[in-house]
């Protein structure tokens, strides 16, 4: 695979150029794991902005919230968006990397082995529904 993605030019069109050969498909979820690690890595390092998020549409254990100082109660807590959103490209990014790994030799922990392939498909879905929200 071969691929030059120009900057954005004042006019006119971006200089586009991709070249994929058929050992790129071999194994697709690798070869793209390759090109998305970094790019996640880069909108997690600048974090310019953060998709609108809504407690349900996110897994709770990756949310984040702070006291709202406005709210009545101590009891009620709102989402930190760019903290939730950090922790949904951490979660992205680290499945991603898994993907790159050719290691199976813990895999006769099955128990560990399931939690593992549950956490990395987690992370894959979460790119998939927050996909339009790659942006920076």
């Amino acid at each position: 695979m071969r691929v030059f993605l120009g900057p954005y030019p004042e006019e006119g069109e971006r200089e586009i150029e991709v070249e994929v050969h058929n050992y790129d498909s071999w194994s697709a979820d690798h070869t793209l794991s390759l090109i998305i690690v970094p790019v996640l890595q880069e909108l997690r390092r600048s974090l310019h902005g953060a998709p609108c998020l809504f407690p349900n549409e996110v897994p709770e254990d990756l949310q984040s919230y702070v006291e709202d100082e406005d709210w009545d109660t101590s009891s009620e807590y709102e989402m930190n968006i760019f903290r939730t959103w950090e922790n949904i490209l951490d979660e992205m990014i680290w499945a991603f990397s898994e993907i790159q790994i050719d290691d199976d030799s813990w895999h006769s922990d099955v128990e560990a082995y399931k939690k593992y392939e549950e956490r990395r498909q987690r992370g894959c879905e979460l790119f998939g529904k927050f996909y339009t929200n790659l942006w920076d």
